[in-house]
């Protein structure tokens, strides 16, 4: 905010839940900040009671009345709490689940353990029906298509990017993956391309050892040994950097 010229930084609390709702998935921004609750259509043999605002408002209004009579009343313990997070739930999930568990556990009876199951089975959930981030995917497509190989040619990383059966790579809003959106997408990852010398020439590409850190922050189930320091040569102090080097270094 500003006072006359000056400048003034001053904390507001406009912590809030809000409850959105959407057909398919929200920006991934969202989705990693929420709690997601899938909603599916219902069976045939499926009844329902028809809702009606003018049914469920009376109601409405004692359950947040009474609410708001038992969070005031709570206000001081809720403040103190720090809740015993489930094993792995950390980060952005922790930070949506934090408050919940607090709240379950000072309701104390099921309610912590309830809370607790839920968390680990939406959560789980909802990274199964998502998936990776395109940014993830093409990681561990690279970690598939590389191998062994110390570094490899963009052109020959696109030939085996597309030919992986259920990619992405094929079309990309409707065109297939490029040497240009290839480099952006590993850019954001502080990987660039260089020069890669074999016996039939020298190319653009990239290096394994310059992949390794992104794999080990964003994918360490494909590591042997999470936290390692990968033992590769660099190119031109290995024998596989002759000139009798195969196709793929």
């Amino acid at each position: 905010m500003t006072e006359g010229k000056t400048i003034v930084v001053k904390d507001f609390d406009v912590f809030a839940p809000v409850a959105l709702a959407g057909l398919g998935n929200l920006p991934e921004t969202l989705m990693t900040r929420s709690v997601i609750i899938r909603m599916r259509k219902r069976r045939p043999t499926e009844r329902l009671e028809p809702y009606r605002r003018r049914r469920v408002e009376p109601e409405g209004h004692r359950l947040r009345a009474h609410l708001a009579t038992w969070g005031a009343s709570v206000v001081d313990a809720l403040a103190n709490a720090w809740p015993d997070m489930p094993a792995g739930v950390e980060d952005r999930a922790a930070d949506c689940w934090e408050p919940l568990l607090a709240v379950a556990d000072v309701l104390g009876g099921r309610w912590p353990e309830l809370a607790r199951d839920a968390c680990e089975a939406l959560i789980k959930a909802t990274a199964t029906e998502a998936g990776p981030s395109l940014r993830v995917r093409l990681l561990r497509d690279l970690h598939l298509v590389f191998g062994e190989h110390l570094a490899m040619w963009t052109s020959d990383i696109l030939t085996e990017l597309h030919a992986l059966e259920e990619s992405p790579w094929r079309s990309l809003g409707g065109e297939p993956l490029d040497p240009l959106r290839l480099a952006g997408l590993l850019r954001e990852h502080g990987i660039r391309s260089v020069d890669v010398r074999r016996s039939d020439g020298v190319r653009k590409g990239y290096r394994r050892s310059d992949l390794w850190e992104a794999w080990e922050r964003y994918c360490p189930d494909l590591l042997p040994s999470l936290g390692a320091t990968p033992q590769i040569p660099r190119l031109g102090r290995h024998p596989l950097h002759r000139r009798s080097a195969p196709r793929h270094l």
